[in-house]
């Protein structure tokens, strides 16, 4: 049997073979053919006083002659032989088929014979793309939360429905793990501006499978321009806070304006700061928790 390729044969190749054994049904033994007219050696030749011959025909799934062989009564035959690079095909970038086995494959030819080829088709699809389209920083690796790629690997089998058509089986297999963002990280994403597009890869190729657009409102919190939220923040929120309560005439910089507000109430004061010493505390705790997580924790809409 040949392995298939898809899209470049990095990922769908791997699990396919993986998903599906190699064809047990077919006994590879050699013997005595004739392909298109040209005799090979034999190891059971029958008697050259009365010969008798049959005809092998190989057909497609649409049932055209893809060859011919005469052979020998009670002769083996090495299916393997048979040239099936015909059946290949990009469907489309996301779609291929291949020769998956024959239908029947005698042991020994003892009358007129046809045999025919099945195929498997190979499809990745998106099933889903990731949740998070709006962030609330400019930092950090871009999330693939909610991201859903699978392969659909779909085989005809030997047997028929009551239609007298070959009936298909289906694996499926999530290869989301093995799926990357390009670009990877939000300060790439948002290098020109508040909103990029972004797309999805399975590892090791070059055409992508997705794309979605992300945006983000800045780096809320952030109030001093280092790209971190930390206790810094939290006290200059609180100056001003203070400075705002204590004179009417008091002008925020622009960071304060843009990110200071950080629970999104209309106002800032001591209860930014507060949420910014808290998530402070947590990223402390735990390197790959974010902003995102947190607002969504405590239900902040931004």
């Amino acid at each position: 049997m040949k392995r298939m390729k898809l899209l470049s044969a990095a990922t769908a190749i791997t699990l396919w073979s993986a998903a599906i054994p190699l064809n047990t049904y077919a006994d590879h033994i050699s013997g005595d053919i004739s392909v298109n007219g040209n005799v090979t050696s034999s190891s059971n030749q029958p008697d050259p006083q009365t010969p008798v011959t049959h005809t092998l025909t190989f057909i497609d799934p649409d049932g055209n002659v893809m060859t011919t062989m005469t052979v020998n009564e009670g002769q083996t035959i090495d299916y393997t032989k048979i040239d099936t690079s015909s059946l290949h095909k990009h469907i489309n970038v996301y779609t291929e088929q291949d020769f998956y086995m024959w239908n029947d494959v005698p042991a020994q030819i003892t009358k007129d014979t046809t045999v025919q080829a099945l195929i498997q088709t190979a499809e990745i699809r998106k099933e889903s793309l990731p949740s998070l389209t709006k962030y609330a920083s400019t930092t950090g690796d871009i999330s693939l939360d909610g991201l859903k790629i699978q392969i659909y690997l779909t085989y005809q089998t030997p047997k028929k429905d009551s239609n007298g058509k070959f009936i298909t089986e289906t694996k499926v297999t999530d290869i989301t793990s093995t799926c990357v963002a390009k670009p990877a990280t939000l300060d790439q994403a948002f290098a020109k501006g508040d909103k990029a597009t972004v797309s999805i890869y399975p590892i090791g190729q070059e055409k992508s499978i997705a794309s979605y657009t992300i945006s983000t409102i800045g780096d809320l919190g952030d109030v001093d321009g280092s790209k971190t939220v930390d206790g810094s923040d939290a006290t200059l929120i609180l100056k001003c806070f203070t400075m705002l309560a204590n004179f009417d005439d008091y002008e925020m910089d622009e960071l304060m304006a843009k990110n200071g507000d950080f629970n999104h109430d209309g106002t800032i004061d001591g209860s930014d700061a507060t949420m910014v010493l808290r998530l402070f505390g947590r990223q402390l705790a735990d390197s790959e928790y974010t902003i995102e997580q947190y607002m969504k924790e405590y239900n902040i809409a931004y």
